[in-house]
């Protein structure tokens, strides 16, 4: 526990700030098998062509599987002088730790072995550095500490072909890792080297879910290898460590006024024209693509405010609800509130800009299993030329990233569903027949019963009154988990008739009317509570959600 703690105050420590990527720059990652493999730095790279897809960037994968800082120190030569880089990334230290030196009750001679690894560790990681800034003078050198070996899960089972060490697990592993962390932050902080602190983030992202799930793992069973989600999360601590613009574009309109700007995106031909925005946006970048197994951590990590802000505001609505549309396919339909608020779109899968980063994570993802595959035939005579190759087809991938104009639409919701109920005509037929008969059930249902167990439910009735309301069976019995789904189908299909023929004729003014009725006992319900909560089922019910119980169809 000692060492552990000791090697946690270490990781601490504050990195140097660096710029990030700039055109011209050749980006070589050295390291062994979490390198080779690929992803952090993918989605590094998937990064920068999306928002900057003008600059001329290469990223090169230079692990080897196994591999330790003495091995590093060998290839110098081929996987980083004969590479040209402008920046060397060393990641080792899963290997120098020498994981079977751990367990649960280890010998005083593992413990002096341990001990051993970490001194070898430090002097050899010092001569790696040495030996590429000798190399490469031109080079700017930076370092990626271990990430941490997870020997707190519990796995409960492995596939049939696993080895058996992957099998084991090397207990207090962790802990030194830690110390090694430590050591490569202090080292950067005295060369003033740049350094990105991916052992304590990850670190507590694991041990915080594994207080509640104890199988809980961002690694593969082997308790090394960062699966996607964890390499999502070094990149986003990277990029984040560089200081990265956050921004993808931002829109901002005034409806009042008729005005309207843009950020980091060029907009044109911008109307206000009988409740519909429309104007055309060429954004300066795309919105940054993650890997679908990492969004869950999304908010966790604040990838969205930090990396990926592509926001829509939109100020001086009217009151209601509003559609984006855009290229004619709807987005998503917001409040004029929360417009006014400011919109997120960076996430929002419905977008064709949001769609065409997707593509470019293809093709990155598919360039990354290239590469590393090219990397287990590195001792082929051809590999130089075949990775130069390669190597060359990697603008590809930002071809693919520059943004393209789209057309965007925001019409108010209401003048949308008049004109569409108004100008609609049911001919003689089954359908006018099946509305004739909805609009009649529709009209003869009472608002008060309706909104019966909602009182009930705020205190403002009585379970047992029979004499106010006829109570209401079936799925709005008051003991039934589905009660209110009925007044919500209500209120929709009266908002809809309220809006036949214009809007006008007594029966769409009864239509309004009732459901007001509803509405104005809604908000007597929602007062008489105070929370803000409103419905026919108490809010108890999210709670026993959250808490996993049961509940049939709040």
């Amino acid at each position: 526990m000692k060492r552990l703690m000791l090697g946690l105050a270490i990781v601490t420590g504050q990195a140097v700030a660096a710029a990030p990527f700039a055109d011209g720059d050749r980006v070589v990652f050295l390291g062994d098998s979490i390198t080779r493999g690929g992803r952090y730095h993918e989605f590094v790279r998937d990064y920068y062509v999306t928002r900057f897809p003008d600059r001329d960037i290469r990223f090169i994968n230079s692990g080897v599987s196994g591999d330790v800082a003495p091995g590093g120190l060998r290839r110098v030569p081929t996987d980083v002088t004969a590479l040209e880089p402008t920046q060397v990334f060393v990641h080792f230290g899963m290997n120098d730790i020498n994981r079977e030196l751990y367990a649960a009750s280890p010998t005083r001679d593992r413990l002096v072995a341990a001990e051993k690894a970490q001194v070898d560790y430090r002097v050899h990681l010092g001569q790696l550095a040495d030996a590429i800034r000798s190399a490469v003078p031109q080079a700017s050198l930076s370092y990626l500490p271990p990430t941490p070996y997870d020997d707190t899960t519990v796995v409960v089972s492995y596939p049939r072909n696993a080895d058996a060490w992957a099998k084991k697990n090397n207990i207090g592993c962790s802990a030194g890792l830690a110390l090694m962390a430590g050591h490569v932050l202090a080292r950067a902080a005295k060369e003033d080297a740049f350094v990105v602190d991916w052992y304590t983030p990850l670190k507590s992202h694991v041990t915080a879910h594994q207080a509640e799930d104890p199988h809980y793992r961002i690694v593969r069973f082997d308790r090394v290898h960062p699966e996607a989600a964890g390499h999502s999360m070094m990149a986003w601590k990277f990029l984040e460590a560089q200081g990265v613009p956050s921004l993808v574009s931002a829109v901002t309109l005034d409806a009042a006024a008729k005005t309207g700007s843009a950020e980091n995106a060029s907009l044109d031909g911008l109307t206000f024209a009988d409740g519909t925005i429309a104007f055309d946006l060429r954004a300066n970048a795309l919105p940054f693509p993650v890997a679908s197994e990492a969004n869950p951590f999304l908010s966790e990590f604040a990838v969205e405010e930090t990396l990926n802000r592509e926001t829509l505001q939109v100020k001086g609505l009217t009151a209601g609800g509003h559609e984006l549309r855009i290229d004619g396919e709807p987005v998503g339909v917001w409040s004029a509130e929360e417009l006014a608020q400011g919109v997120s779109l960076g996430f929002n899968e419905k977008t064709p800009q949001y769609r065409q980063a997707q593509e470019v994570f293809a093709l990155s993802s598919a360039y990354r299993d290239r590469e590393q595959r090219l990397r287990n035939e590195r001792t082929a005579p051809d590999y130089a030329a075949r990775r130069a190759a390669l190597l060359a087809e990697e603008p590809s991938i930002r071809a693919a990233a520059r943004p393209r104009s789209h057309r965007y639409e925001l019409k108010d919701c209401r003048k949308t569903l008049t004109a569409a109920v108004a100008t609609t005509v049911l001919l003689p037929s089954p359908f006018l027949d099946n509305l004739k008969r909805e609009r009649a059930v529709m009209e003869s249902l009472d608002p008060m019963n309706l909104t019966w167990t909602c009182r009930v439910t705020a205190g403002l009735d009585d379970v047992g009154n029979t004499n106010a309301v006829q109570r209401l069976g079936g799925w709005e019995r008051p003991d039934m988990e589905l009660r209110g789904h009925t007044l919500g189908h209500w209120l929709s299909g009266m908002a809809v008739l309220g809006g036949c023929e214009g809007g006008g004729g007594d029966r769409a003014a009864m239509a309004r009317d009732k459901a007001a009725v509803a509405v104005h006992q809604l908000k007597l319900c929602q007062d008489a509570l105070g929370t803000g909560w409103v419905g026919a089922f108490p809010e108890s019910d999210i709670d026993k959600i959250i808490a996993g119980v049961r509940v049939w169809a709040p």
